[in-house]
Formats: structure tokens, C-alpha cells, sequence
């Protein structure tokens, strides 16, 4: 587990370092501390071994294949997304290792987090831990489709949030070429068109407990009718469960305990600004995703298109209080919390990960 200790450790450590340095302008501490942090996660995840956790042995032997030229990328015979293909096709033709290949793919995730924390977190090393923290960088080793697709959504918001409405469909168009689930980002263009306000409020906890105690037969439903995700149906390891996935559950709570405490703050004009209300919206979409996602525990990877928000808004929200007792006791607490939940994730149900053991590829050369 010196994985987990070092990712946690090095986000708090540098954190102290850079910022409790005096007469350094902020923007500087920033760039240090981001570049400290992120620099040595692009290179554990471009130097991982591909053969444990979910999906990543599968996108070796695919880039393999593609690497000895015995397909071309529009015989798909993976049947992926013709936007993932054609770049893994691509990347193929320049080089043939597949540690380089993760590499394109990470810079790319890695550089799109990078700019979205820079440009609207208040708080840079808060947003980072909890990049970490929350596992978006964990899941990003394994989900490679989905987590470059999340890497567009992330530049599609300051099109949602401006509402230049044409450039957002286009990213989200875009980024559903790499993964077809991030397409369900369009309904943001309805949502953030909502007020809230009480009966909002109200109707939005009417869904969610719906959506919970009724997430197998909702989902039954959808899936035969619609025929989406209809390759789980029958899956031992994927399919609908009478009893509630607690990977589920637990990332359901953290979401729904992130939203009280954004609102236990609204009553702060400075916390009701326009970026914060968004995404608070987009929260309360991944919890509704999230008590979907009890009974199928592979929806929850679309969450990830709405929860990845909750990094930025909870240090807005946070820095946005003018009691700075307040803000320390809820740093140290938040902190706290998120440093527990990871490490019991990491020594009890390392397979939530993925990752868990870490290893390096050179040790199986």
C-alpha cells in the first residue's frame, strides 16, 4: 500500500511546503504546487503495469494489435468508439509501446484537470486532494475511454456555464466519440435552465428516493426497453442485484454530504454565485445517478461526468464563508474524512480501485 501512502502523503506535503511560504505571489505557489503533484501522478499512471485492475489489459492487447498492423482502425474489431480508435490508431502508427500510449492519453486527462482546478477552484491544493481523495485519479489507470471523454466535458463547462450553447453540444459531441455514456452531459443544457428554489428542492428529493428504492425495476425497465447497457443484463459481475452496492452507497453519502454542506453555506450571498449554482445542479444529477446506481453498480462510471465538479465547488464554497474558524475546522475535517475513507477503501476493498497492488511495468520485463 505505498502507493496509497505516497499519493496522499505528497498532496499534503507539498501543499505545506508551498503554501506556507511568505512573500511568494499566489499565482507562483500554484503553478509549483500543481506542477509537484501532477507531474510524478502522469508518470505512475504512464508506468503502471496493464495488467491488473478492470480495463486496462483490454486497451493493451487492443494497442497491440493496432501496433502490429493487423487492423486498420475502422475495422473496430474491439467495438469501441470510432473517436477512441482512430486516436489509438493514430498513436499506434508513431509508436508502438504502450507505456507511451498511456502517457498520450494521461497528458491529456492530467493537463484538462489541471486547467479546470487553476481557472475555477478558489482553493488549488484543496481541489487537488480531493482529486485524489474523491479517486478520480484512480479511476482514471482504468477507465481510459470514459476519463479522456470526462477530459472534454471538463473543457465543455465554460461553454455551459457562459451558455454558448453550439460549442458545448459540439464538445459534448465530441467527447461521446471517445466514450457514448458522456452524450447524457446534454441534459445540463435543460438543468442549468431550472431555477432552485424550494419546490425544486423538494422535487429533486422526491426523485432521489425514488430512484433509490426503486433501482432495480427503473432500471430493469431502461435497459430492456432502450436496449442501453443491455450487455450488464445478464453479466454475473455487472448485472442488476436485488441488494445495494456499497461502492455505491458510500460514494451516494459523500455526494449528498458535499450538498449539505454547500447548502448549510447558501445562506451566504457570496456562496450563491453563478458557478457555484451550476454546479450544485450538476451534484444533485450524480446523486441521482448514484441511488440509480445501488442496483447496478457500472452506472456509476456516468456520475463521474457530474461528481468530478464537487473538486472545485466544495473549496468555492468553503472560502466563500466569512468565519475563518469555520473554514479551518471544515478544512481539517474534510481533510480528515476524505484521508480515512481512502485508505479503508484502499486496505478493505482495494478492488474499487483497480490499482491496488501498484506495480511498475518494468517489473514483469
Amino acid at each position: 500500500m505505498w502507493f496509497a501512502y505516497y499519493i496522499i502523503g505528497s498532496v499534503l506535503f507539498f501543499s505545506c511546503l508551498f503554501y506556507s511560504i511568505n512573500g511568494w505571489k499566489q499565482s507562483v505557489k500554484d503553478i509549483l504546487y500543481l506542477f509537484f503533484t501532477f507531474f510524478p501522478l502522469l508518470l505512475f499512471s504512464s508506468l503502471r503495469y496493464p495488467k491488473y485492475g478492470t480495463d486496462t489489459y483490454v486497451y493493451s492487447d487492443m494497442f497491440g494489435v493496432f501496433a502490429q498492423g493487423n487492423y486498420a482502425f475502422y475495422e473496430n474489431p474491439f467495438a469501441y468508439e470510432p473517436g477512441f480508435m482512430l486516436l489509438s490508431k493514430i498513436i499506434s502508427l508513431m509508436t508502438s509501446n504502450f507505456q507511451m500510449y498511456l502517457l498520450a492519453l494521461n497528458l491529456f486527462y492530467i493537463w484538462s484537470c489541471v486547467c479546470f482546478i487553476r481557472k475555477y477552484s478558489s482553493s488549488v491544493w484543496l481541489s487537488v486532494f480531493l482529486f485524489v481523495g474523491m479517486g478520480f485519479f484512480d479511476q482514471s489507470m482504468n477507465v481510459l475511454r470514459q476519463f479522456f471523454a470526462l477530459s472534454i466535458i471538463l473543457w465543455s463547462y465554460r461553454y455551459l456555464d457562459r451558455r454558448v450553447i453550439w460549442k458545448f453540444l459540439l464538445l459534448v459531441i465530441l467527447a461521446s466519440l471517445f466514450h457514448l455514456s458522456s452524450i447524457i452531459f446534454i441534459v445540463m443544457i435543460w438543468i442549468d435552465r431550472i431555477p432552485l428554489n424550494r419546490k425544486v428542492f423538494l422535487g429533486y428529493l422526491a426523485i432521489l428516493l425514488i430512484s433509490f428504492a426503486f433501482s432495480g425495476k427503473i432500471l430493469q425497465f431502461v435497459l430492456t426497453e432502450f436496449g442501453v447497457y443491455g450487455q450488464y443484463l445478464m453479466s454475473s459481475d455487472f448485472g442488476i442485484v436485488e441488494e445495494s452496492k456499497l461502492a455505491s452507497v458510500l460514494h451516494l453519502f459523500v455526494d449528498i454530504a458535499v450538498l449539505c454542506f454547500c447548502f448549510w453555506g447558501w445562506g451566504n450571498v457570496a456562496v450563491r454565485t453563478r458557478g457555484n449554482i451550476l454546479m450544485v445542479k450538476l451534484l444533485m444529477v450524480g446523486t441521482i445517478f448514484w441511488a440509480l446506481a445501488t442496483n447496478l453498480g457500472v452506472l456509476g462510471r456516468i456520475t463521474a461526468y457530474f461528481d468530478i465538479f464537487a473538486i472545485v465547488l466544495l473549496p468555492n464554497v468553503l472560502f466563500s464563508l466569512g468565519n475563518n474558524t469555520n473554514k479551518l475546522i471544515s478544512v481539517i475535517m474534510i481533510v480528515s474524512l476524505f484521508v480515512v475513507k481512502y485508505f479503508v477503501i484502499s486496505y478493505l476493498r482495494p478492488e474499487w480501485f483497480g490499482i491496488y497492488p501498484y506495480h511498475f511495468y518494468f517489473e514483469y520485463l
